[in-house]
């Protein structure tokens, strides 16, 4: 057994993930938009950005902006999570760290892209783990290296996919720094 608890098997995340869409999407397959406010609907797209499990840190740095304001993030995030659209886990090395099943994060992308954001909340999320892996990068040296390399394994997929997004943006510079950060850090 592994220490983050059992495996459980493919079909059952698949059913996991397939009850939670029913949630958010009627019989006929669309969203009901009563059952989430419009602060939730944005917020709800835009974690859409997120490979694998994020922080309250990086919901605030792409969260806010038409339709979010900073003070509501942390409220609409608790009824994201109250509504099982989001999945929170705590340990004390990470803190408390939130994901989205795949099934629903492919769902919020597909709402992300119908709203025009795909763009601009690509460049917030690769702005943030940029500035991610610029902050901890030198630490991976010092006496404080194992927390900071221990951070930069669980933010991986997003550093990833935020060196991508820039890539694919045209932000070479930045792309560069944030490989420079990560070539440190192996």
């Amino acid at each position: 057994m592994c220490c983050h608890g059992p495996q459980v098997p493919l079909e059952a995340r698949r059913a996991a993930g397939d009850l939670v869409l029913q949630r958010a999407r009627g019989a006929d397959g669309e969203e009901q938009p009563h059952l989430l406010e419009p602060g939730e609907r944005a917020l709800f797209r835009r974690l859409a950005m997120y490979l694998g499990g994020f922080d309250l840190e990086a919901v605030e740095a792409i969260a806010t902006g038409d339709e979010v304001e900073d003070w509501e993030v942390l409220d609409l995030l608790d009824s994201l999570v109250d509504k099982s659209l989001v999945i929170t886990s705590h340990s004390e090395a990470h803190g408390t760290r939130f994901r989205l099943l795949e099934p629903v994060r492919q769902y919020a992308q597909e709402k992300l892209a119908e709203q025009g954001e795909s763009q601009a909340i690509a460049r917030a999320h690769a702005e943030h783990y940029a500035g991610v892996v610029a902050r901890l990068s030198p630490l991976t040296r010092g006496p404080d290296q194992m927390q900071a390399k221990r951070r930069l394994d669980l933010e991986y997929d997003n550093i990833r996919g935020a060196f991508d997004a820039l890539l694919e943006i045209g932000d070479i510079e930045r792309a560069a720094d944030a490989y420079r950060g990560l070539l440190r850090w192996q």
